[in-house]
């Protein structure tokens, strides 16, 4: 497990270190305010009664650090909801909680917990019918001014519909695997293990890199595709891309000289092996050069499989496709993790859907988009660590920071904590993906969750959240 751990970790390293050096800032109100302004907030005419007893016609949660305060909002009536939204217009929040009741100072119910609100939260509680809620800030790094309350009650139909796509690393793939998880997902992307070399011919490699028979994979696959079976599933190959010095080997692959023998490898190899379409983990082109050879590339790509899925992994900043080129692309990966904020806390939710602002601004569809979910933690200290979600203790659906002690890829010593993505903000994130119209959810990556009948398991909050949202 810790050699397959260590060589996720190196393709971690290079695919993700453009992402730490140019992450996405947090704001995340714009993108909140667009979405959420097209439906009706059932809390417009609500009230708002601090913890002193004052009756207020706005909403304002203000306090020192450390300093737990509340608000109680009055809805006037018992009310249908599922949904609320909070904005601070401070970042310093780290813990905060939602409590119900029908009586204004008895009988609370706990709802809801998460940490960060910074510019905007969607806090996806499922159905529940109170009048009043209690909001309570309980943790902060400084003076927190929580400055924004909205409810709402969203049912969408494209909820069914929203797709589930998952990375697969195949190296991991054996008779060993669980595969429980699959009864979640819509799509998955086959990556890696499969390799282009400068040419753009397909090589293979095992997890230490060495170049391994054809059969490596095709074994691998073919476990893969006896547990999809007749699952509803399609089933994208991503070949992993010759990354190094200055992308030396990508330009060289991509070059008018070899772009020709890059189409058909991808074009017989998906042929071949039956898959739906083509994943591209090309995320950070350097040069306008590099960009005008990507579109040229997938322009080919395109003609040569019209028929065929054409994805793309790409981290949300410096977009420069073609306009005719992003109308051929069927969906985008857009990797929201990584991205380290101010409590060096990687994928929190402002991040992830101020990343998607910049996917749309950068000329994308919202029903292209796969907003991307991390099903593995980083270390609050940035070290080069990535641990699966399933190596902690979950024992509840909000916790999104746990102690771990063990040594880094580079086996250095590690303390720090490790941020995840909880069962709730997996829920809070799926919730956003279906109130902005997005296409889909993709996650980095399968073997990472618990298995699928576990009540913590993130694929299942997931489905449990379509499920809810319909």
């Amino acid at each position: 497990m810790k050699k397959l751990q260590r060589f996720i970790a190196l393709a971690l390293t290079v695919a993700i270190l453009g992402v730490t050096l140019c992450s996405c800032s947090n704001v995340g109100k714009s993108i909140m305010d667009d979405t959420y302004s097209q439906y009706e907030n059932v809390a417009s005419s609500a009230s708002f009664i601090t913890q002193e007893g004052k009756t207020n016609g706005s909403f304002s949660l203000k306090g020192k650090e450390e300093e737990v305060k509340y608000v109680t909002v009055d809805m006037g009536k018992e009310v249908e909801y599922n949904t609320v939204v909070l904005g601070e217009s401070t970042k310093t929040v780290t813990l905060y909680e939602i409590y119900g009741s029908n009586e204004q100072d008895a009988n609370y119910k706990f709802l809801y917990q998460s940490d960060c609100i910074e510019g905007g939260h969607t806090c996806y509680l499922g159905d529940v019918n109170y009048r009043y809620l209690r909001i309570f800030v309980n943790g902060s790094s400084g003076r927190y001014n929580v400055n924004s309350f909205s409810a709402y009650n969203i049912k969408k139909d494209n909820a069914k519909s929203l797709r589930v796509n998952s990375y697969i690393v195949m190296e991991g793939v054996s008779e060993q695997t669980d595969f429980s998880m699959l009864e979640a997902v819509t799509d998955l992307i086959a990556f890696g293990t499969a390799k282009f070399d400068s040419k753009g011919n397909i090589i293979f490699v095992d997890g230490q890199g060495n170049e391994v028979d054809e059969k490596y994979y095709s074994d691998k696959l073919d476990i893969l595709k006896k547990n999809v079976g007749d699952k509803k599933i399609n089933l994208i190959c991503d070949i992993a891309m010759p990354y190094g010095d200055d992308n030396l080997d990508i330009k060289s692959m991509m070059s008018d000289e070899n772009v020709d023998n890059l189409v058909s490898s991808v074009v017989n190899f998906v042929d071949k092996y039956g898959f739906d379409g083509y994943d591209m983990d090309y995320e950070f082109p350097n040069s306008n050069a590099e960009w005008k050879a990507f579109n040229n590339f997938l322009r080919k790509l395109d003609k040569a499989m019209p028929d065929k899925i054409i994805s793309l992994a790409i981290a949300p900043w410096d977009l420069r496709f073609d306009d005719d080129v992003i109308e051929i692309i069927d969906r985008v990966e857009v990797m929201l993790y990584d991205m380290f904020t101010t409590h060096n806390y990687h994928a929190i939710f402002s991040t992830t859907v101020n990343g998607v602002r910049k996917a749309i601004k950068g000329g994308f569809k919202p029903e292209q988009i796969d907003l991307g979910l991390p099903f593995y933690s980083r270390p609050t200290d940035k070290k080069p660590y990535w641990g699966n979600y399933n190596q902690y203790n979950v024992n509840d659906k909000y916790t999104n920071l746990y102690l771990f002690n063990d040594f880094d890829h580079e086996g250095n010593p590690m303390t720090a904590p490790q941020y995840v993505n909880s069962y709730q903000m997996v829920s809070d994130k799926t919730a956003f993906a279906i109130d902005a119209g997005l296409g889909g959810i993709m996650i980095w990556h399968y073997s990472c969750d618990l298995p699928y009948d576990n009540q913590y398991s993130l694929f299942r909050a997931i489905s449990e959240t379509k499920e809810l949202k319909q």
